[in-house]
């Protein structure tokens, strides 16, 4: 029995943690700052879902390439978009290219 039980709360303790959740409980999806999304909830914790681009795209707003988390640059618009080198770097079957209009590249469409 004790077995049978354990493996129950494992099993359980397992399937909660399939997305994760913020501060505030609530779901927090995988995609990351230019991650394609179709709601909030596909973007990681503080992140949004801003819809009218291709495929979606996990952003945000900023002041620092800081505030964008690992591999996010903050562009002179002040939002946060997916760093980049080349356009391979980028969803390129969606839409989007390497910008090297600004000191640090970011993924966006032309």
């Amino acid at each position: 029995m004790t077995r049978t039980l354990l493996l129950s709360l494992l099993a359980f303790s397992l399937g909660a943690c399939d997305k994760g959740s913020d501060s505030a409980g609530t779901s927090a999806g995988t995609s990351p700052v230019g991650g394609a999304c179709s709601a909030d909830a596909d973007c990681l914790s503080g992140l949004t879902c801003s819809t009218s681009d291709p495929g979606g795209l996990c952003t945000k707003s900023c002041k620092s390439d800081a505030d964008c988390g690992t591999g996010g640059i903050c562009n002179s618009e002040s939002e946060c978009y997916a760093g980049c080198t080349t356009n391979a770097d980028c969803r390129a079957s969606e839409g989007y290219v390497c910008i090297k209009t600004e000191a640090e590249p970011f993924c966006d469409t032309k």
